[in-house]
C-alpha cells in the first residue's frame, strides 16, 4: 500500500507503477474500434500482466477467441487521445435524435474539476492542495470547469441507457452557486429539444442526489425551458436521493463532526483540517445543501448564525478537556464558518 500511495503522488494519476493508465490506449488507427480491459484490483502491475489471473486470462481469450472477448469494452475517445485513464469515458456516440434523450446529473462531490488541463477533483492533486478548489465571485485567469462524472460511479449507467437512449452526462461544478448551473442545464435540455423536433422523442433525466436540486433550481430560473421539457409526452424525471429538503450533512462537514469531512479536511490541507473546512465553507452550492438555511430562528444564512454556534462548540470542547488549550489543539476543532451570505435562491425554491 506505501508503495502504490508513493507511486500514486509521482503520476498523480492512474497507473501500473510503470507507465501512465492513459497513456496506454493510444496506437496505430484501427479499421474497427479498439477494444480494452481495466483491472484495478490490487494483484496487477507493469510485471504481472502475464501471472495476475484476470490479466493472463484475458490476454489467453484475447489471442483465441475470433470475436472480443466478454470483458473488454471499447475504447472512448477521450482515452484513446490520452486525456482519460477511465478507458470508456467519451465512448457514448453523437447525439442521435432518433432516441430519447438522457441527461445523468451526479451528486455532490460526483463531478470531476479541472483547472486547465489538470484534474483537481478527483485526483491525487487535491492531496494538500483543497485551495485550488477555492471559490472566488471574481473572475480567475484559469477558470475551474466540470471534468465528466465521476466513472466509478457512473459509468455502468451511462454504458446501461446507451443501449436505448442518446446519454448526455452532465458534469456540474459543485461549488459554485446551484442557479448558475441550472442556467447551463437548460441550455442542454433546449438543444436536446430542439434536436427532436421532428422525431418528437422526450428528453429524460436521471439526477442523483444534489443533482437533483440543479433541476429544480432550473424550473424556477428558466421556467420556459421547464414547460417545454414537461410539455414532451414521455419526459421523465428521476432523482436519487435527492435532499430536498435540505441535508445536515454541510454542519457536520464544517463543525468537524462527520467522518468522510474529516478525512477531506485532513487530506486536503495537511496538519491544517480547519483551513480545509473554511475553504469548503465558502463554497454557495455546498452550503445550499443546508437544511434550516431559511429559517429565521436558526440564522444559518448569516455569517452570525454560524459564528454563534462555532463559538458555542468551542466553548463544550475547552470545558471538557484541560488538554485543548493550545491554539494548535484548538484549530483542530474549529469550524468553517462563510463570511457573506453566497445564495441567491428564492424561498419557494428551499
Amino acid at each position: 500500500m506505501v508503495e502504490v500511495i508513493a507511486v500514486r503522488c509521482i503520476f498523480w494519476t492512474d497507473n501500473d507503477l510503470i507507465v501512465q493508465t492513459r497513456s496506454m490506449y493510444g496506437g496505430m488507427p484501427r479499421q474497427t474500434p479498439a477494444s480494452f480491459l481495466f483491472d484495478k484490483s490490487g494483484e496487477v502491475s507493469h510485471f504481472r500482466y502475464f501471472s495476475n489471473l484476470m490479466t493472463a486470462r484475458a490476454i489467453t481469450e484475447a489471442l483465441i477467441e475470433p470475436a472480443t472477448p466478454t470483458d473488454f469494452l471499447a475504447i472512448g475517445p477521450l482515452s484513446w487521445a490520452g486525456e482519460d485513464s477511465g478507458g470508456l469515458r467519451g465512448a457514448a456516440p453523437a447525439s442521435d435524435p432518433s432516441k430519447p434523450a438522457l441527461l445523468i446529473l451526479p451528486g455532490i462531490l460526483g463531478s470531476n474539476l479541472k483547472v486547465g488541463d489538470e484534474r483537481v477533483w478527483l485526483s491525487w492533486r487535491i492531496v494538500n492542495g483543497l485551495d485550488r478548489l477555492e471559490y472566488s465571485s471574481e473572475p480567475k485567469s484559469v477558470a475551474i470547469e466540470p471534468d465528466g462524472p465521476i466513472g466509478l460511479s457512473y459509468d455502468k449507467l451511462i454504458r446501461f441507457f446507451g443501449a436505448t437512449h442518446s446519454v448526455t452526462p452532465f458534469a456540474f461544478d459543485w461549488r459554485i452557486p446551484i442557479e448558475r448551473e441550472a442556467a447551463r442545464l437548460a441550455a442542454a435540455i433546449t438543444e436536446a429539444l430542439d434536436a427532436r423536433v421532428q422525431t418528437r422523442q422526450p428528453v429524460r433525466i436521471i439526477a442523483h442526489s444534489m443533482g437533483g436540486l440543479v433541476v429544480r433550481a432550473m424550473q424556477i430560473f428558466a421556467p420556459d425551458v421547464w414547460q417545454r421539457f414537461v410539455d414532451a409526452e414521455g419526459a421523465r424525471i428521476l432523482m436519487l436521493g435527492t435532499p430536498n429538503g435540505g441535508s445536515w450533512a454541510p454542519m457536520q462537514v464544517l463543525s468537524g463532526d462527520d467522518t468522510f469531512g474529516n478525512t477531506l479536511s485532513a487530506v486536503g490541507s495537511l496538519f491544517d483540517g480547519g483551513k480545509s473546512r473554511k475553504i469548503m465553507a465558502l463554497m454557495p452550492g455546498f452550503l445550499q445543501l443546508q437544511a434550516g438555511l431559511l429559517d429565521p430562528s436558526r440564522k444559518l444564512d448569516t455569517e452570525e448564525g454560524w459564528q454563534a454556534l462555532a463559538t458555542k462548540d468551542m466553548e463544550s470542547v475547552e470545558a471538557a478537556s484541560v488538554w485543548h488549550s493550545l491554539d494548535a489543539q484548538k484549530r483542530i476543532c474549529e469550524w468553517g464558518c462563510h463570511r457573506t451570505r453566497c445564495w441567491q435562491l428564492p424561498r419557494h425554491c428551499a
